[in-house]
């Protein structure tokens, strides 16, 4: 694979932790970056929110490091640009989950972890803020280490509470895993539906019939396809379950709980 354009990738991110908006060029350069990795709404790329978050990451451990070694590098190398890639996804996973500019809103998307690519690291996911993750596992098996540590193999939903900590990755051994994955913030009422969103601080796996686990596969597509609609994410949920009462996505992953 034609690993060049992750340098333009790199400088693009580190002028966002500078504050810097991307031109629409630069936007579709890492449009076609990610793309290779990963499903997601395109309108979701670049955005005010993100841009927030990026700037949060220049203060950390991570971007005083970096800053260091862009101000001395120049121009990375792939090499360097790939690893600088790799932590930057690390590190601004923990802060969209507790970012206040990120509001209420829902986001999703499919992701394809192989050997030695850009998304094969451990995520580490520390107890606090209000989201919820789903995982989907589609093909392949993760690793999900915490105080309930098991192998989550395809067809295997997981349900990650905001309080719950642990980490997952691409199981050892297993060449590929892929995902379906969503972050959301329920609203009160949602909690009346599953006994799993009243338990902040446990894991829920659930084992999926094959009609459920079609039925789950279905609802993450529904919910990215919502996603790339341009529906403010600040109002998606409400969305959501007030406009698709009869094909409501959330409430198909609902039923594939059992709820």
């Amino acid at each position: 694979m034609d690993n060049s354009i992750v340098v333009e990738v790199a400088e693009v991110l580190f002028s966002m932790m500078c504050g810097e908006m991307p031109q629409e060029s630069q936007r579709q350069c890492m449009i076609q970056y990610f793309s290779r990795f990963a499903s997601f709404p395109q309108e979701s790329v670049v955005t005010d929110s993100e841009l927030s978050v990026s700037q949060s990451l220049l203060a950390t451990e991570f971007g005083v490091r970096w800053s260091a070694v862009f101000k001395r590098a120049g121009r990375l190398s792939e090499e360097l640009a790939e690893s600088f890639v790799r932590e930057y996804l690390q590190s601004q996973f923990g802060l969209n989950r507790n970012h206040s500019s990120l509001g209420a809103g829902i986001y999703c998307g499919e992701t394809v972890t192989e050997s030695h690519n850009i998304l094969d690291h451990v995520t580490q996911h520390s107890g606090g803020g209000e989201q919820w993750i789903l995982h989907l596992t589609t093909e392949g098996e993760c690793l999900m280490g915490g105080a309930q540590s098991q192998l989550v193999k395809a067809g295997q939903l997981v349900m990650i509470a905001p309080d719950y900590v642990c980490e997952y990755q691409r199981a050892p051994g297993c060449p590929r895993w892929v995902h379906r994955w969503l972050r959301f913030t329920p609203s009160p009422e949602w909690r009346s539906w599953s006994p799993q969103l009243r338990e902040p601080s446990q894991l829920a796996v659930i084992a999926l019939s094959d009609a459920m686990a079609a039925t789950a596969y279905q609802s993450f597509v529904d919910v990215l396809l919502l996603s790339g609609q341009g529906v403010d994410e600040a109002q998606a949920l409400p969305v959501i379950k007030q406009s698709l009462p009869d094909s409501n996505a959330f409430s198909k992953i609902s039923a594939s709980f059992d709820l």
